[in-house]
């Protein structure tokens, strides 16, 4: 970042334009509440399948979308809602699932009662409310999760897992000012885990 520039993997943003280098769908906008198929414009799922590596997919309102079936990540790429009052993420059985080699940066984000199952090496949450069933499960050996500025509570679920588990042999966890609260099990179960400003309270388990 220099002054008011922005370069984000390729992409160049200008207070807040977004002006497009190379081929591609560089961003695209969920204005669809429903949970609509990947061919239906406006839907989180067309966009998620839409955008092109190292793309954008934000929000343009507050909105609720509720998951009928997992929804896959496959690209890399930023989820970004509104900071004012984060759109939400619900599904009580499916899971947003970001799948091998897919680096994803939440941000502004309420994901909830929708299981994130990552499988990505590198993921980033970033002003991000994750509450009910379980947080963060990874499947992948080499895994990094950073989470910045998040709210991470009431997780868990009746089994009991923990909060963000990365796996207590291969995982890294690196989190910064950010709240785990009122959750079932350990808050951070990781081979290693980097903790600076973050508050632990009401948990069930240990916080490491």
């Amino acid at each position: 970042k220099l002054g008011g520039l922005v370069l984000l993997r390729g992409f160049l943003v200008i207070q807040g334009v977004l002006l497009v280098q190379g081929a591609g769908t560089p961003s695209c906008m969920v204005t669809d509440s429903t949970d609509a198929s990947a061919s239906t414009s406006g839907s989180l799922r067309f966009c998620l399948a839409q955008v092109a590596s190292g793309g954008i997919v934000n929000f343009t309102s507050t909105i609720t979308i509720t998951l009928g079936s997992n929804l896959n990540v496959d690209t890399n790429c930023t989820i970004i809602g509104l900071a004012s009052a984060f759109p939400k993420i619900s599904g009580s059985s499916s899971f947003f699932v970001i799948n091998l080699n897919a680096e994803v940066t939440f941000q502004h984000i309420d994901i909830t009662k929708a299981a994130l199952n990552v499988k990505g090496t590198y993921n980033h949450f970033d002003s991000v409310t994750i509450d009910s069933v379980h947080a963060v499960a990874v499947n992948a050996p080499n895994v990094v999760v950073t989470i910045d500025s998040s709210t991470i509570e009431s997780n868990g679920g009746s089994g009991g897992n923990n909060a963000v588990d990365v796996g207590s042999t291969i995982g890294v966890v690196l989190a910064t000012n950010t709240t785990f609260s009122s959750n079932l099990g350990t808050a951070i179960n990781a081979a290693n885990a980097t903790v600076s400003d973050c508050t632990f309270s009401s948990n069930s388990g240990t916080a490491i």
